[in-house]
């Protein structure tokens, strides 16, 4: 995640090395965005101000739940259950964030 450059209009793009593009967001309209996803409130308590680029490779994450899956089948979450678990994990892993 990085501070934007404020002539950027916000946009989102997929890139085949760096997963999903987002550029010129502010965070808490990105967190509205994955609280409607989740159907979880989330509320931005970093005190950062500004818009930001932030990139998320989601595979290697998808591919780290599914194998604690397959580790442990008896402790299987449930489809939100994963859903959730797999946005802390790719929030706090590449945005250095906690949900």
């Amino acid at each position: 995640m990085k501070e934007s450059d404020p002539n950027v209009t916000p946009a989102a793009h997929d890139d085949p090395a760096r997963g999903r593009v987002i550029q010129g967001v502010e965070l808490q309209l990105l967190l509205d965005e994955w609280s409607r996803e989740l159907t979880v409130p989330m509320v931005d308590m970093t005190g950062l101000k500004g818009h930001f680029d932030i990139s998320l490779n989601t595979q290697k994450y998808v591919e780290a739940l599914r194998s604690r899956v397959m580790a442990d089948p008896t402790n299987r979450p449930t489809d939100d259950q994963a859903r959730v678990i797999l946005f802390q994990d790719l929030v706090s892993g590449e945005l250095g964030l906690r949900l």
